[in-house]
C-alpha cells in the first residue's frame, strides 16, 4: 500500500472518536448532548487544520507529530470525571476540545500530506480504509478498556511518523534505478562509477562518485 500514512492516520481517527463518544456521557449524560460536544469539536479543530494548512502554507508534516502525541498524552492522563466540577458550559468546552485537538494536530498532518499525493482518489481510499480498520479495533475496549484506545491510537500516530520518515529517505542514500556500482582500477583511495546498462548494450558512465568514508 503506497499510502501507509494516511492508513494509519484513519485507524487512530476512527479510535479518538469512539473515545470520547464513550467516555464523555459521564458528564453530561444524554446522548444527543455528548454528539453535540464531541462532534463540535472534531470539526471545529479539523476545520481549523485545513485552514491554516491552506491559508499559512504549511507543507511540513513532520514537527506536528510531536504536539499530537503530547496531547494523547493528555487525553490518557487526564481522567473525564475531573471535569465535574465545572459549569455545564465549561465540560462541554473543554470536553469537546479534549478530543478535538489531537485530531486537529492529525488533521494537519492529512491535509499537507494530500497536498503532496499524486493521486488523492487513492489517498483517501487509503484513509478509509485504515478507518475500516479502527472502526474493527474499537471492539478491543470491551478487553482492554476504554482508556487504552488512546494507547493503540499512538500507536498507530507512532507507525504513521515511521512510515513517513521511512520513505523520505535522502536520495543520496539510494542507488538508482539501473546503476549498479563498479570499482576503477588503479591504487590507494579507488572511486566507484556507477554504470548505466542498456538493453542493446550500450554503456554510459556518468561521473566519478567518490568513495564513502
Amino acid at each position: 500500500m503506497r499510502e501507509l500514512l494516511l492508513f494509519f492516520m484513519g485507524a487512530a481517527f476512527l479510535l479518538l472518536e469512539t473515545r470520547g463518544v464513550t467516555s464523555l456521557p459521564l458528564l453530561f449524560g444524554p446522548t444527543w448532548v455528548v454528539n453535540s460536544v464531541v462532534f463540535a469539536g472534531i470539526l471545529t479543530t479539523v476545520l481549523l487544520a485545513n485552514f491554516a494548512v491552506a491559508r499559512l502554507g504549511l507543507k511540513d508534516e513532520r514537527p506536528w507529530f510531536i504536539p499530537l502525541l503530547l496531547s494523547l498524552l493528555v487525553l490518557w492522563a487526564m481522567p473525564v470525571g475531573a471535569l465535574h466540577a465545572l459549569s455545564t458550559l465549561a465540560r462541554g468546552v473543554l470536553g469537546g476540545l479534549l478530543v478535538g485537538i489531537p485530531i486537529g494536530f492529525a488533521g494537519v498532518i492529512v491535509s499537507a500530506r494530500l497536498q503532496k499525493t499524486a493521486k488523492p482518489a487513492a489517498s483517501l481510499g487509503s484513509n478509509l480504509l485504515g478507518a475500516g480498520v479502527g472502526g474493527c479495533l474499537e471492539y478491543m475496549s470491551m478487553w482492554t478498556g476504554l482508556r487504552a484506545l488512546v494507547l493503540v491510537a499512538g500507536l498507530f500516530y507512532a507507525l504513521a511518523m515511521a512510515s513517513l520518515l521511512l520513505r523520505e529517505i535522502p536520495d543520496w542514500y539510494r542507488i538508482p534505478r539501473g546503476h549498479r556500482p563498479r570499482r576503477r582500477m588503479g591504487r590507494g583511495n579507488r572511486p566507484f562509477r556507477l554504470e548505466r546498462v542498456s538493453r542493446g548494450g550500450d554503456t554510459r558512465c556518468p561521473p566519478s562518485v567518490p568513495e564513502a568514508g
